[in-house]
C-alpha cells in the first residue's frame, strides 16, 4: 500500500498525499487495541536490536583495545536492564515529539496526538513514554474503552489515531492552504472558479428584458 501519491505535483504546488483505499474508512479515527498492540511489539522488537548492537559494538571495540587480554563484558541484567528502559523511554518521546509515531505506529499507520489533535510537547511525550515503558499492561484497557484509550490516554488525554499521512494535518480550525492541499484540495482553484462564476457571462435568452 502506498501512502504517497506516485507521481511528483507540479512546481508551486503542494505534495497530495494519498490515504490508501483500505485505510480510508479509519483515517483519523481512534485506534484499536490490536493495531496499537502490534505497533508496540515491533517497537520492543526494534529496542532490544538496538541494545544489542550497541552490546556486540562494545565487545568489538574492547576486543581490538585488549587484544589477547579479552575477556567479554558482563554488565549484568540489571544494568542491561536499566539501559534498554532508558533506550526505550527516549526513542518514544523523541517519536512522538517529532511526528508523533514510531517505527511500529508507522507500520501500521497509527499516530500519537494531544487533545487539540497536535503532537504532543516533549514534557507530554516523556511523561507518557515513562507511563507506556514502566506500566505497559495500561494499554489493555483500550479494549475496553468505547474510544479505544487507554489507562495512559485517560491521565493524559491523549489519542492513538489511524492516519496514514506522513504529517500530520492540523486540526480544522487552524488548518492552512498547506493542509488542505495534502488532502487533496486545491485552494487556489476553487478560489479562481468562485471569481469565474462571479463574472461569467449570462445565459443567451435569459438577459433580455
Amino acid at each position: 500500500m502506498k501512502v504517497e501519491s506516485a507521481t511528483p505535483s507540479p512546481p508551486g504546488k503542494p505534495r497530495v498525499e494519498v490515504v490508501p483505499t483500505e485505510a480510508r474508512g479509519i483515517q483519523g479515527h481512534p485506534a484499536g487495541l490490536i493495531s496499537r498492540t502490534i505497533a508496540n511489539i515491533l517497537d520492543l522488537g526494534l529496542v532490544i536490536a538496538f541494545v544489542a548492537g550497541t552490546y556486540v559494538t562494545w565487545a568489538g571495540v574492547k576486543f581490538l583495545w585488549q587484544g589477547r587480554e579479552f575477556t567479554r563484558p558482563t554488565p549484568g541484567f540489571a544494568r542491561a536492564f536499566a539501559f534498554m528502559t532508558v533506550v526505550h523511554i527516549v526513542y518514544f518521546a523523541t517519536a512522538w515529539t517529532t511526528s508523533g509515531r514510531t517505527f511500529g505506529d508507522r507500520l501500521m499507520g497509527l499516530r500519537v496526538v494531544g487533545r487539540s489533535g497536535r503532537l504532543l510537547a516533549l514534557g507530554w511525550a516523556s511523561i507518557r513514554a515513562l507511563l507506556c515503558v514502566y506500566f505497559p499492561f495500561g494499554l489493555l484497557w483500550a479494549g475496553i474503552d468505547r474510544r479505544h484509550r487507554s489507562v495512559q490516554d485517560l491521565i493524559l488525554r491523549t489519542s492513538v489515531i489511524h492516519d496514514w499521512l506522513i504529517r500530520p494535518v492540523a486540526p480544522p480550525e487552524v488548518a492552512t492552504s498547506d493542509d488542505a492541499g495534502r488532502a487533496g484540495i486545491d485552494v487556489q482553484t476553487s478560489v479562481a472558479d468562485e471569481a469565474d462564476d462571479r463574472h461569467a457571462e449570462p445565459v443567451a435568452g435569459l438577459d433580455r428584458q
